[in-house]
Order: structure tokens, then sequence, then C-alpha cells
């Protein structure tokens, strides 16, 4: 008994750990990336995609908490971040239109 519950804790710590961590990651990868595609003004982009980041990072939260697997929650996020972060580092001078 004592060890399911332990096992359980686990769970609920790692997926505690995606959801702030890996949310927080998507949250700033997502900001960056609307920045740069947003089709407004510079400062419009800036203050859409703060705002639309925690939307992101409520999202990656509940995806965390409704995924299968402890491993899914932390890599899917993960790798979308990473995948919007890599657009945003491939093309900086599109970030500075104005």
């Amino acid at each position: 008994m004592q060890r399911v519950l332990m096992h359980r804790a686990f769970h609920v710590a790692a997926r505690t750990g995606a959801a702030l961590i890996a949310g927080y990651f998507v949250a700033h990868a997502s900001a960056a990336f609307l920045t740069l595609v947003a089709p407004f003004a510079r400062p419009d982009r800036v203050a859409t995609g703060t705002l639309l980041s925690f939307v992101a990072w409520c999202l990656a939260g509940l995806y965390a908490f409704g995924t299968r697997s402890t491993w899914r929650a932390w890599w899917v996020p993960g790798a979308l971040g990473a995948a919007m972060l890599g657009t945003v580092l491939a093309f900086p001078a599109a970030g500075m239109r104005p």
C-alpha cells in the first residue's frame, strides 16, 4: 500500500514539474514565436505574444495532467517549445521588422 502511494505521488510530482517547467518553456517559446510571425506592428506583436503565452502555459499544464504517460507530459511540450524557439533563432531579423 505504501509503495503504491509513493508511486502515485512520484507521478503527480513529475506531472506538476512538467506543467510548471515545460509549460514555462512553451510559454516563453510561444511568446517569441508569436512576436516573430504576428502580422501587426512591433509593439502590438510583443503585447499579443506575451498575452497569448499565458494561454499556452495553461494549455501545457492541462496537457501535462491529461496525457496518459508522465514521459509524454514532458517531451511533447518540450519538443513543441524547441520547435518554436528553433524557428525564432533561425530567423532573428524577422522579429526586428517594423
